[in-house]
């Protein structure tokens, strides 16, 4: 019907623009009407003495499709443009500012639990690999229950990876992991 098909084209509109849509319940298709088949590698057999269609049959199937193709250009033409709805709007670019130049930070931490944070915000728990950051100097922070804090200051270059390796905490009674 109309009303679904313009529902049809507003749910395939907001896919487009990326937002999200409710699941929709379908219905299963028809099964398939039942046919003869071939087994797997057998030759297809022609008819021992092939028949060629007659003109009248030819003649017939040429009406028969100019036909269906003027029917089909009248109604186009009688329905128009007019009341037809846009699939999809566009809309205009906008120009984006280059990404700002980043340095990269590698590390793994012991235990593989603890928490990791850059200038207070938390970027990751036990690794972080490649992450982005700004340059320059950075506080970072590894912290995990029962293991005493690291904290310390690092500074971060434009277009290097600042690779830590390996980070083990101390316990709060003194030993290490």
């Amino acid at each position: 019907s109309e009303g679904d098909r313009r529902e049809s084209e507003r749910v395939l509109c907001d896919l487009a623009a990326g937002a999200a849509v409710p699941k929709l319940t379908t219905r299963s298709l028809p099964a398939v009407a039942a046919a003869h088949t071939l087994l797997l590698g057998a030759p297809a057999m022609r008819p021992s003495r092939w028949r060629s269609p007659s003109p009248a049959w030819i003649g017939g199937g040429v009406v028969a499709a100019i036909a269906l193709t003027l029917g089909l250009a009248v109604r186009a033409a009688r329905t128009g443009q007019e009341g037809r709805q846009p699939v999809m709007t566009t809309r205009p670019l906008r120009a984006t500012a280059p990404a700002a130049p980043t340095g990269k930070l590698r590390l793994l931490t012991v235990p593989p639990v603890a928490e990791i944070l850059v200038d207070g915000r938390r970027v990751g728990v036990g690794s972080v690999f490649d992450l982005k950051l700004a340059p320059g100097e950075r506080r970072l922070e590894i912290r995990a229950p029962g293991y005493q804090a690291f904290d310390t200051t690092i500074t971060v270059t434009v277009g290097q990876t600042l690779s830590l390796g390996r980070i083990a905490l101390t316990s709060r009674d003194g030993a290490r992991p």
